[in-house]
């Protein structure tokens, strides 16, 4: 690939290299545009320093000079204001082609477009989510509902181009910015994560199906496939729930029966999580079909596929355009699911993966076509 073509800033709420899905995304962005000859620095955040880095930390090969997490409502509603951090890297690197903006809120998005304008300086919104925040008289409520209003109807559609997670938020704003590739969170299928070498679990009783992830109650329909597994007792099966206790689970979904073939592991490292997953026969994504769900896409189920775990899921965001009955898993139809679990659970082979679709290097065609278009 062609070298030194300048360097990309990436700004925005990631925690590197893997506090949050956030920082898997930036990171395989990150190593596409290094593929094309960028130099890209960082500036997240870090939960463990007080002021903004003035030296550079390496991650991955990367340097990155993050901000600190804000850890109280003062230091929010500054973040929300303020670009001095951004601002300050945009001066010490003097070949700054792009700035991308990681979901940032309304008023540092319209002070970075200002600033790069000033500069020439392209700058390309990467959009990952976009949340209900109902209009509510409660000050922090309201206050979010603005923020969002204004980041995504009115500043994000100012940015000269848009890395969009999918095609519900692409179709959006493709009225508004010419130059949107769409692209699911990818991943690096060379890291340790991925090439451990561990057993595939063998195809034996009991069918092992896991849910591995940070759920709410609005997000994911967790509670409906306890509930549908709670019905089955004639069949060898168990559930692994990662990320949540029982009592967490209780709070979310109310205080229901819990077969003992229901196990929750809590909250454990990303790298056990993933294991976790390769080891079931199944992963489990079942989500209510909420603007939030449609715009976004579930790290979960890239996960899933790309360690040969089949997902049984319904069609939210764009999974039907990676997945069909018997490749990637099962799409379900909610309304007759606990029979569709039984007939999956009773099925003596599985859906074929192709587990290299989402693996970074795939995606390097696309982003070059991207970045000539952005020039």
């Amino acid at each position: 690939m062609s070298q030194n073509e300048g360097t990309i800033l990436y700004v925005g709420g990631f925690e590197l290299p893997d506090k949050n899905a956030a920082a898997h995304r930036v990171l395989n962005n990150a190593k596409i545009f290094r593929e094309l000859g960028y130099n890209v620095v960082f500036c997240g955040v870090n939960s463990e320093i007080s002021s903004p880095a003035e030296i550079s930390e390496n991650i991955m090969g990367f340097e990155s000079f993050p901000i600190p997490y804000p850890s109280n409502s003062k230091q929010r509603i500054k973040q929300m204001l303020t670009i001095g951090q951004y601002s300050h890297l945009i001066d010490i690197f003097s070949d700054i082609k792009f700035v991308i903006c990681y979901n940032l809120h309304s008023i540092p998005l319209a002070k970075m477009i200002s600033l790069c304008r000033k500069k020439s300086i392209k700058i390309v919104a990467d959009c990952t989510e976009w949340y209900e925040n109902k209009f509510s008289i409660n000050p922090i409520k309201f206050i979010k509902c603005v923020d969002t209003f204004l980041c995504m109807r009115v500043f994000q559609k100012r940015c000269d181009g848009m890395i969009a997670i999918s095609s519900y938020l692409a179709n959006y704003y493709k009225k508004s910015i010419k130059n949107i590739i769409i692209v699911p969170p990818l991943v690096d299928l060379g890291a340790p994560a991925y090439i451990q070498n561990h057993d595939k679990k063998k195809a034996m009783s009991p069918v092992a199906l896991i849910y591995s992830g940070s759920p709410s109650a609005s997000k994911e329909s967790l509670g409906l496939v306890v509930e549908c597994l709670n019905r089955i007792n004639d069949l060898d099966f168990e559930f692994k729930i990662v990320g949540i206790t029982q009592d967490q689970f209780k709070k979310m979904y109310g205080n229901m029966h819990l077969s003992k073939r229901i196990i929750f592991c809590g909250r454990v490292s990303h790298e056990c999580a993933l294991n976790a997953v390769r080891m079931s026969d199944y992963s489990i994504i079942i989500r209510p079909k909420t603007r939030a769900n449609m715009a976004g896409f579930p790290t979960k189920f890239v996960e899933a596929v790309s360690v040969s775990t089949p997902v049984i899921t319904n069609g939210t965001s764009d999974l039907a355009h990676y997945m069909e009955n018997g490749q990637n898993g099962y799409l379900v139809d909610l309304e007759n699911f606990g029979q569709t679990l039984r007939e999956i659970l009773t099925c003596k082979s599985k859906p074929n993966v192709t587990t290299e679709v989402f693996d970074y290097r795939n995606w390097i065609q696309q982003f070059d076509s991207f970045n000539k278009l952005l020039e």
